[in-house]
């Protein structure tokens, strides 16, 4: 009998529905809607991301800007994405989720190191897209760590941080006389230059 292989996406990565509530009544997340804020900017990206504010997507018949899975809150599921009472309710569960992992307290296996591409990794479940929409919608690259542009001063990780220096061809090449000159005796000296200096003209000429 031939054993049946299950390959199966990788699950979406999210901090517990009771870590998540915790952090907001700590007053460490941001009660949008509640206290008349707006999103923050990372939120309103990863919104996009999941496809929220597009008609009949999940997240937003769920009022779950961040396509989250915290279980049934006392208002259901869809597809395992938790329903939230209101969008003001969605959007402070996904903004504590992004303090979680910007503060280096989440315990989904995220760090305050990772970029947006590692975080999306986690988070959506391996779709790559995910990162680069948020990070579009953001105005940086995927390689930009999370936590920063979660603080708003966006910084790239150490591996791409830095664009190695290419040499660029002029056109043109530099030689030293002074060298070629020092190899020949003194009374050679003037009939060195010269034949230098025709020869470098040739060259020129060559390759204008």
């Amino acid at each position: 009998m031939i054993p049946r292989v299950f390959c199966s996406r990788p699950m979406r990565r999210h901090d517990s529905a009771a870590l998540i509530f915790s952090h907001l009544r700590r007053g460490m997340g941001v009660m949008c809607g509640l206290a008349g804020s707006s999103p923050s900017s990372v939120a309103q990206a990863i919104a996009t991301a999941e496809g929220y504010g597009v008609s009949g997507a999940i997240p937003t018949k769920a009022n779950n800007p961040g396509d989250l899975k915290l279980g049934d809150q006392g208002y259901g599921t869809i597809n395992g994405i938790t329903v939230f009472p209101s969008a003001s309710a969605g959007w402070s569960a996904l903004e504590s989720q992004i303090g979680l992992i910007s503060s280096g307290k989440s315990q989904a296996g995220y760090s305050t190191d990772m970029s947006i591409s590692q975080v999306g990794q986690l988070y959506s479940g391996g779709d790559s897209n995910w990162a680069k929409n948020v990070a579009a919608a953001l105005g940086v690259s995927t390689d930009t760590t999370f936590s920063s542009v979660a603080s708003g001063s966006p910084v790239q990780t150490a591996s791409t941080a830095s664009t190695p220096s290419v040499a660029v061809d002029d056109g043109t090449d530099s030689f030293d006389l002074s060298s070629m000159l020092s190899e020949v005796p003194g009374g050679a000296s003037t009939a060195v230059l010269t034949a230098a200096g025709i020869g470098v003209g040739l060259a020129l000429l060559a390759f204008s």
